[in-house]
This record gives structure tokens, C-alpha cells and sequence, in this order.
């Protein structure tokens, strides 16, 4: 299995593309907000701890968790 970034590896204000078939790795709550594979997504912010991480689509501004960032793949 080759590495893949995921959201957890960006830089703040680094911007990444959500790898395709990805639908069974990012939370419902981002799906109904319309973040989905192919979802063109920016780091925002991170917590002292870096958990939680601040992710910006599509003009909102999303806290998500670390292990569910460290889930979604990016290209």
C-alpha cells in the first residue's frame, strides 16, 4: 500500500484535492455539507495540539479531528 497524503499533512493555508472514492472515509456531516471526493479543501487553522484541525470548502469554515483528517486522502 503506497503512502497517500491525507488533510492531516497540509500546511496551514495549504490547499489539497480530495482524493475520488473517498465517500466511506469523510464524516456524514461533510458530505451534507457538500464535501465529497474531488471537494477542492485549504487548512485553515490548528490547535496548539493540532487536534482539532480548521478546514475551509466551498466558503465554510469546518472543525474536524485529527483522526478523521489523518482518514480522508488527498491529492
Amino acid at each position: 500500500m503506497k503512502n497517500q497524503r491525507t488533510i492531516a499533512n497540509l500546511n496551514i493555508n495549504e490547499t489539497g484535492i480530495i482524493a475520488g472514492n473517498q465517500q466511506e472515509n469523510i464524516p456524514l456531516k461533510l458530505i451534507q455539507m457538500g464535501c465529497t471526493s474531488n471537494t477542492k479543501i485549504m487548512l485553515r487553522m490548528k490547535a496548539p495540539s493540532s487536534d482539532p484541525l480548521c478546514i475551509q470548502f466551498g466558503g465554510n469554515d469546518i472543525a474536524l479531528r485529527l483522526e478523521e483528517a489523518k482518514k480522508i486522502a488527498i491529492e
